[in-house]
């Protein structure tokens, strides 16, 4: 017991100073935003290479081979090109697997997956019908691209499953794909501040716009970089429609004190999903340009109990430009 005593007063100090700081357990990458307007992940793209871009009438028919057995499918099936969609590839993939355990025309068709189809059908913008239409130039998986770099590092390496080849851009498609569904299972208490909507009125606007204060997201920071050494989930391009980032890293410097108020700058370091194209991979990189910093100064009112604590600041405002750039939610 006495020993443990000492090891405490011994980092007492490390904790006052993990308060002004903090970093995630691995860096965030960049990635991509997989656009709903694009479809990307379904419906590929042009890389001037091996891939290709595929109609929607081809999704359908691809999505039809899978349970089918005829000569012009079982050839499709066997096709291992480069090309396939992200997705395609994940649908071949459970397809092949379920031959391996069922034997070819012995698969139960309620096994096998229809992601393709599906993506296309729920998530694909193609026209005023759709109800994200007029969210079109920014509706993508921002929010699942962000959120699996919390937990997997950056796929950097191709990886031949079952006879498929999935480069690291298929694989960042999927795991955007499947975190981007977390959003709906998020408590209302893990978010701090109102997301801007297109539907407001100025007053609703400005309101939510200025709603998330620096002690506020200050404490954010340290309950999940400073404390679970995990990054955070921002909007940090409010002005149009909601773009989340993983910001994994935070810096505070106090520039002035008084006994009663100070001034620091915040320094958030990100991740950015659109530093290249598509296909490029960031952590084998010395310059990393996936990586952004950003500078938000600001000012606090300091509570007399205060001793170096900002998790009891409860008063204080952004300053000079942090007024426009500061997250947003």
């Amino acid at each position: 017991m006495f020993f443990k005593f000492l090891l405490l007063i011994q980092f007492l100090p490390c904790l006052v100073f993990a308060q002004l700081k903090g970093e995630s357990t691995h860096e965030s990458w960049g990635g991509y935003w997989w656009s709903m307007k694009s479809a990307e992940t379904v419906l590929g793209w042009d890389n001037q290479e091996t891939r290709k871009t595929w109609a929607p009438q081809e999704i359908a028919a691809f999505t039809k081979c899978l349970s089918a057995w005829t000569k012009p499918c079982d050839k499709f099936k066997a096709d291992q090109s480069k090309a396939l969609s992200p997705l395609m590839k994940f649908d071949l993939y459970i397809y092949k697997k379920l031959e391996s355990l069922f034997g070819k025309g012995n698969i139960p068709t309620t096994q096998l997956t229809k992601t393709s189809e599906n993506e296309l059908k729920i998530h694909y913008i193609a026209g005023p019908e759709h109800p994200h239409y007029e969210a079109r130039g920014y509706a993508g998986k921002c929010n699942g691209w962000s959120l699996s770099t919390f937990f997997h590092r950056e796929p950097i390496k191709e990886k031949l499953l079952n006879g498929i080849l999935f480069t690291p851009a298929d694989i960042k498609a999927i795991l955007a794909v499947k975190y981007n569904a977390s959003q709906f299972f998020v408590p209302d208490e893990w978010a701090i501040g109102e997301a801007v909507r297109a539907d407001m009125s100025p007053e609703e606007y400005k309101k939510a716009r200025h709603d998330l204060k620096p002690h506020d997201f200050i404490k954010a920071l340290q309950q999940t970089i400073g404390t679970q050494k995990m990054p955070l989930l921002a909007d940090l391009d409010p002005e149009d429609g909601v773009w989340n980032y993983p910001v994994f890293a935070y810096d505070i410097k106090v520039i002035k004190k008084t006994a009663t108020s100070l001034e620091a700058i915040l320094k958030i370091k990100y991740a950015d999903d659109q530093a290249g194209e598509i296909d490029d991979v960031y952590s084998t990189l010395t310059n990393r340009i996936d990586h952004k910093t950003r500078d938000l100064p600001f000012k606090a009112t300091l509570p007399a109990s205060w001793k170096d604590d900002f998790s009891k600041i409860k008063k204080s405002e952004w300053l000079r430009e942090a007024k426009e750039t500061h997250p947003d939610t």
